[in-house]
């Protein structure tokens, strides 16, 4: 008895396992999963945006950004690969009253630098692709 309901347990997650292929393909799966995070919603592109500095995906931020915003981008990602225990801990995002304009406070530390507070005015724009961020601007 009781290896049949192993068994069965067993049969029915290859089952569906088999459906969730058979439904989705792996293609479209992981095509949603690359860049379906900031196409449709500037909070969610910069959001995405920090958290793949953070991963140090720079190849990834660099097609989220226009090449207005290279020099400042370059200098973040300069300042992340220099201090590789650098962490972001905290990016909180706010609108501001432009359209497509947001204040990033980005929130960094490490167990050896102390924590460090820098606002970033990020603007966005639309692209055929989806939105790319267009200037970044660091506020005192």
């Amino acid at each position: 008895m009781l290896m049949n309901r192993h068994f069965f347990i067993i049969l029915f997650s290859i089952f569906f396992i088999g459906v969730i292929f058979w439904w989705q393909k792996p293609v479209t799966a992981v095509s949603a999963m690359a860049g379906a995070d900031y196409h449709g919603d500037p909070y969610q592109m910069i959001k995405s945006y920090w958290r793949r500095m953070d991963y140090r995906q720079f190849n990834l931020t660099r097609e989220m950004i226009s090449d207005t915003a290279l020099e400042r981008h370059y200098q973040i990602q300069k300042n992340l690969t220099d201090n590789p225990l650098l962490s972001i801990r905290n990016v909180d995002i706010e609108a501001t009253m432009e359209k497509n304009t947001l204040l990033a406070r980005v929130t960094s530390g490490s167990v050896i630098d102390p924590k460090t507070e820098v606002s970033y005015l990020m603007h966005v724009g639309e692209s055929p692709q989806g939105f790319l961020i267009t200037s970044i601007k660091t506020i005192p």
